[in-house]
């Protein structure tokens, strides 16, 4: 054998089959399932190893989320179709005594900062400083007054802040504005009267006195403008054989007289609630009255009737409101019953039919209505019906609820011992 020849089989001998003994011996290998086996510990590895970065990540922004307040909690969608409810905590802490109330989607808070309004993601938007030792918020639709009762201011808010204030020349008791915030009626102490109610208009704000009607037997505390601007009715109280009784008067806007009255034996409803026809329903805890009276020469629809009474049972009129200008919304709970009672929410058009009620295993303390939907809240938590009497919505907050409005057409405040909430009811996703 040649050195060439040598060398070739060398090199083939190198990397081809070894011979020993003549028998042919394989190269070593790994066995392909002992690799799979491999291939899929890794996999198992980086899955486990993701998952936790994941769940880390997770658990952050949710205690994130929890501690910044960002929301409260995000809310149930029943089977039934009910809102989605999400809550927001206001950036906003009231000093000292403050009340809640709303124009449009804004979030208006009187206290000692003076008044500030919020918006829809609860951060300050503006603020007015005004002086008033015993602020009372009152509104219909974009407009809210701040009225400081017994001083003689009255100013007017919207959405954007102050828009005009008027200044009495008698200390105020309470003021009133109409659904289309164009008028508006004061109640005033009056020297040698007990009271007088004062009609005005506001144009281009600037607020200006109709008439003022004096009342030398009743005092008056409360009072409502007919959505059509044609009459006002008062109410208030007055003394009769040592004990204490009601009245109710109607006035023209014309002219200011006095075309109507109503006298009720110890019992006054301080509660006026106008449909847009005309139609008042006016309550008291243990009442309520459906009341027409027209300022017509023929009076033929007229009409003044109980339409429901407590007759010394427990359940009382917690509240009421008008919902969708054509009914009155009447949240009714037990007496003495502070949790675990039985409440219901009754809906009366303007012939004083039930039209829908709704049944809630709660103790309701309040309610609030705008366009087509009523809310009522218990001691901790919120409930949206719609006018067919449905829930459509609630929520539960952590914190005991004193107060709730609207700030937004599915929108509400909730003002707790833990902070104001802005709770967003919306359709499922």
């Amino acid at each position: 054998m040649d050195e060439n020849t040598k060398d070739k089989s060398e090199k083939a001998g190198a990397s081809g089959p070894e011979r020993t003994g003549g028998a042919t011996q394989k190269s070593r290998v790994i066995d392909p399932k002992v690799i799979e086996e491999r291939i899929r510990q890794r996999r198992r590895r980086r899955i486990i190893f993701f998952a936790a970065v994941a769940a880390v990540i997770i658990v952050a922004v949710l205690l994130a989320l929890h501690f910044t307040g960002i929301f409260d909690r995000l809310g149930k969608r029943g089977d039934d179709g009910m809102l989605v409810s999400a809550a927001i905590r206001v950036e906003y802490t009231p000093k000292g005594t403050h009340r809640l109330g709303s124009s449009g989607d804004c979030l208006i808070i009187s206290d000692g900062n003076g008044i500030t309004g919020i918006d829809r993601d609860g951060k300050w938007k503006w603020n007015s400083t005004l002086s008033a030792s015993n602020p009372a918020f009152s509104g219909h639709g974009d407009v809210l007054l701040v009225t400081d009762q017994s001083g003689k201011s009255i100013w007017a808010f919207d959405g954007s802040g102050f828009r005009w204030r008027y200044i009495s020349e008698m200390p105020l008791i309470c003021s009133f504005v109409s659904p289309s915030g164009s008028e508006l009626a004061v109640v005033t102490e009056q020297e040698n009267f007990e009271s007088a109610v004062t009609f005005l208009n506001v144009k281009k704000d600037v607020p200006s006195e109709r008439f003022t009607r004096r009342f030398g037997t009743y005092r008056m505390l409360a009072a409502a403008v007919s959505g059509d601007a044609a009459q006002l009715a008062a109410s208030g109280v007055y003394y009769s054989g040592g004990s204490l009784s009601g009245t109710t008067v109607f006035m023209r806007v014309s002219d200011g007289e006095v075309y109507s009255s109503i006298l009720t034996d110890n019992s006054v409803y301080l509660q006026l609630r106008y449909l847009d026809d005309g139609t008042l329903f006016a309550a008291n805890s243990d009442s309520l009255r459906l009341v027409r009276k027209l300022p017509k020469v023929s009076g033929g629809d007229d009409t003044d009737r109980e339409i429901w009474s407590r007759n010394g049972a427990r359940t009382m009129v917690v509240d009421t409101g008008v919902v969708g200008g054509d009914l009155c919304a009447v949240a009714m709970t037990e007496a003495n019953s502070s949790s675990g009672g039985v409440s219901s929410v009754v809906f009366y058009d303007r012939s004083g039919k039930e039209t829908a009620s709704l049944g809630i295993t709660d103790s309701i303390i309040g309610m609030e209505t705008r366009g087509n939907r009523a809310a009522v809240f218990s001691s901790d938590t919120v409930y949206l019906i719609s006018r067919s009497g449905k829930l459509i919505g609630q929520h539960k907050l952590d914190s005991a609820i004193s107060s709730i409005v609207f700030a937004g057409s599915g929108v509400l405040a909730a003002d707790t011992a833990d902070g104001i909430y802005l709770i967003e009811f919306t359709e499922s996703r």
